[in-house]
């Protein structure tokens, strides 16, 4: 698929049936060259070209198709291979079969419904009034799990961590004294969330699970009362701060 993405993106297919490729190519490689130059000066994460992929695959699905419709018995074979290979995938990223793996990486999509659960749960007995995760993609995805989907919070750091610490903090959108769930990896709690409250303290764990196995590691649900408001960091200062630690 991966290949196919990309001789689409090199010849697109023209025809009467195909139009706005280069409005497609536009869209594609720009952000895709961009994160390769990237990743070759610095860690970079393969999700961050999810944006061209989407354009990629389109140019990808018209390039295969005309393929396909050429009549090669190559071309159907390698396809349909493909096809098949990505059926496969998907019923084992659903969940759909008892199968398991060492090291499997499909792992990581699979039993975050069940933690969302779980953490309702703890939420509903110590009355939070928000949801703090160690992660951007925890609370992301307890934002899309939850059953109100409330928007989730990650730690108040100082400094720029990611798309989170441009929005506005829970400091900032609740009031001094509210409760907070905060769902972390770590028996710890991380620094700033220490520093936001009153009193911090584990009140269950949660391990997620496939098939009855378990598997990836054990969250932690924190009950944090008494928020301390005191001056909250804006967006402007978690960026101002960042830039002076990151000057010489």
């Amino acid at each position: 698929m991966f290949l196919a993405m990309l001789a689409g993106a090199v010849h697109p297919e023209k025809s009467s049936r195909v139009h706005g490729s280069f409005y497609l190519q536009c869209l594609f490689w720009p952000l895709f060259l961009g994160y390769a130059w990237v990743s070759l000066n610095k860690t970079a994460n393969g999700n961050w070209t999810a944006p061209a992929l989407v354009s990629g695959l389109a140019l990808g699905a018209g390039w295969a198709l005309a393929r396909w419709e050429n009549g090669r018995r190559g071309w159907r074979i390698f396809f349909g291979a493909a096809l098949v290979v990505g059926l496969v995938l998907t019923a084992l990223l659903h969940d759909f079969l008892p199968l398991r793996f060492k090291n499997n990486p499909l792992d990581r999509a699979k039993g975050w419904k069940d933690l969302a659960v779980e953490a309702q749960k703890v939420r509903e007995r110590i009355g939070a009034d928000f949801v703090v995760a160690d992660e951007y993609q925890t609370a992301s995805l307890l934002s899309f799990y939850l059953p109100d989907r409330p928007r989730a919070f990650t730690p108040d750091w100082p400094q720029v961590m990611t798309q989170y610490s441009l929005w506005p903090s829970y400091r900032e959108a609740f009031p001094e004294g509210s409760t907070g769930l905060y769902v972390a990896e770590q028996p710890n709690p991380l620094p700033p969330i220490a520093r936001d409250f009153e009193s911090v303290r584990v009140v269950g764990t949660y391990r997620r699970s496939s098939w009855g196995e378990p598997m990836g590691p054990t969250f932690h649900f924190y009950e944090c009362r008494g928020l301390k408001v005191g001056q909250p960091t804006t967006w402007k200062d978690r960026l101002e701060y960042t830039r002076r630690q990151q000057k010489p």
